[in-house]
């Protein structure tokens, strides 16, 4: 808001924001929590954003709340959803690919079927490819699957069933010529769709596929464990 008045920040400190005048929307300005990173980990990123271009201000925040499985919310809206975007959470994947060494020629992401974008009203993982490309100055990324079948959700099926479900749902768009290739998802669960993506890019000849996603899921589900018993 101060932003779009004429005022940009200059300094933080525990009680306060400091601003100097400046011309309407020349800045803008997103919150990012850091709070579970070690010291080294936050000033790695911070590091990293600076060296992106992006300057850096520290605020402490009061966290004294928890809502179902997230152990704090930072900064939520009404409702007790995140308040975060697409933005954040690519400068974290663009974070990730730098501190290893991630190799590519492509970047592409896991494409949904026409009825579902409409649905939504966008694609969550094209977003990220987007902001993602952005962030590290590189292409943008380029649509080379496409979904052309509807499938059931998968957190409603066990191992078997989730495989059965998308098999033949994806198929790669472009020859590919033994480029290496980027795949941008939201999140992996039991990388069954991912697997089924980079079948299909490989079957269109990538030479490799490197799967990156925002999260994974770590706990496993009754079904899972049944199955490893």
């Amino acid at each position: 808001k101060m932003a779009r008045k004429g005022y940009r920040l200059v300094r933080t400190t525990k009680a306060m924001y400091e601003f100097e005048p400046c011309a309407p929307g020349q800045y803008q300005y997103c919150v990012e929590f850091v709070g579970e990173k070690s010291k080294q980990s936050a000033d790695d990123y911070v590091r990293f954003l600076e060296d992106c271009g992006y300057r850096v201000f520290y605020k402490n925040i009061n966290l004294n709340y928890a809502v179902g499985k997230v152990r704090v919310r930072p900064w939520a809206n009404q409702g007790g959803k995140i308040a975060t975007n697409a933005k954040v959470f690519a400068r974290y994947l663009a974070y990730c690919v730098s501190k290893n060494d991630v190799h590519f020629d492509v970047v592409t992401f896991v494409p949904m079927t026409k009825r579902a974008r409409k649905q939504r009203g966008y694609n969550q993982a094209q977003l990220l490819a987007e902001y993602f490309c952005d962030t590290m100055d590189i292409d943008a990324p380029v649509k080379l699957l496409e979904k052309v079948k509807e499938t059931q959700r998968q957190e409603t099926l066990n191992k078997a069933q989730r495989k059965e479900n998308l098999v033949g749902a994806f198929v790669a768009t472009t020859p590919l010529d033994g480029k290496n290739i980027l795949l941008i998802d939201d999140i992996k669960t039991t990388g069954s769709t991912l697997n089924q993506c980079a079948r299909a890019l490989k079957k269109k000849g990538a030479k490799s596929v490197v799967c990156l996603t925002v999260a994974s899921r770590e706990e496993k589900t009754a079904w899972e464990s049944e199955e490893e018993v």
